[in-house]
């Protein structure tokens, strides 16, 4: 079994990331879940707009400490939305014609549902970058964290195993579940609402033996939820496109998930009320 690792931030500085999304789309720093609200206050949006309109992160460093630190703290809650109706633009970094020919013809699935466009572009400026290098698993970064790689060369998304053998199922399962990352989704099986009742020893052994993950690979990639305050759905989907297969060894076999290979009905309602319009 072959499965992705979140790629989280792309900068290590949070406040150019929280930068990066409001200036993409305000409403991912008004967040408002399960009774909970969190927004900057009137001054410190007051400087982020600024910002954005002068293209000066800088000015943010000019707030008190007491602001900046609840900007940081926003940093953890905001959401990674792109703004709605936006052009997003693609350029892959090598791969022959049909490997970016399937890419392509995945990712586009998305966009039937998703009030969003991808451009792939040959040249210039991309807001998503994609590679293919073999050995380095596949995995994207997460929504508007992809403007957080500023480095034009680097890649924002990698398909690790993908060859001219790949089976077009294969290319479904992972060019959504990537995508998927790429306009804002988490792993379906780390939402709060999943309560998968995992076998933590089996888990560690079979990913290690499989992926030759650390224990803090797990411990990030399988066993971390998302509190609620930063997770929008309510229910957990089996049938999503970002759920990992789910083997019964790894659950005292009181629990398993097949593979999907398509989009679910809720990754479609969910993505629809996400970026409506389509």
């Amino acid at each position: 079994m072959k499965v992705c690792i979140d790629k989280k931030g792309g900068t290590p500085n949070p406040i150019f990331g929280l930068y990066n999304a409001y200036k993409e789309r305000p409403t991912n720093l008004i967040l408002e879940r399960n009774g909970e609200t969190k927004q900057v206050d009137t001054v410190t949006k007051e400087f982020l707009n600024r910002a954005v309109q002068e293209k000066n992160m800088s000015l943010l460093h000019t707030l008190s400490n007491d602001r900046q630190n609840s900007l940081l703290e926003l940093a953890m809650w905001r959401d990674k939305k792109w703004a709605n109706g936006k052009v997003i633009r693609i350029r892959f970094l090598g791969g022959t014609q049909f490997l970016k020919g399937k890419v392509k013809e995945k990712a586009l699935i998305w966009s039937r549902f998703a009030n969003l466009d991808f451009d792939f572009v040959d040249n210039g400026d991309s807001e998503i970058r994609i590679s293919f290098q073999a050995g380095n698993g596949s995995w994207s970064y997460i929504g508007v964290d992809c403007l957080n790689v500023t480095d034009q060369t680097e890649p924002t998304m990698n398909f690790g195993w993908f060859d001219s053998t790949t089976p077009d199922n294969e290319f479904s399962r992972t060019v959504l579940h990537e995508f998927g990352h790429a306009i804002g989704c988490v792993h379906e099986h780390q939402s709060p609402p999943a309560n998968i009742p995992w076998d933590k020893p089996a888990v560690y052994r079979y990913y290690s033996a499989t992926q030759g993950w650390t224990q803090a690979d797990v411990d990030n990639n399988i066993f971390a939820v998302y509190t609620k305050s930063k997770i929008s759905n309510s229910i957990f989907d089996r049938r999503s496109i970002m759920l990992y297969p789910i083997d019964g060894a790894l659950t005292g076999y009181k629990y398993t998930v097949g593979m999907n290979y398509f989009l679910s009905k809720n990754d479609i309602d969910y993505i629809k009320k996400w970026y409506p319009g389509r």
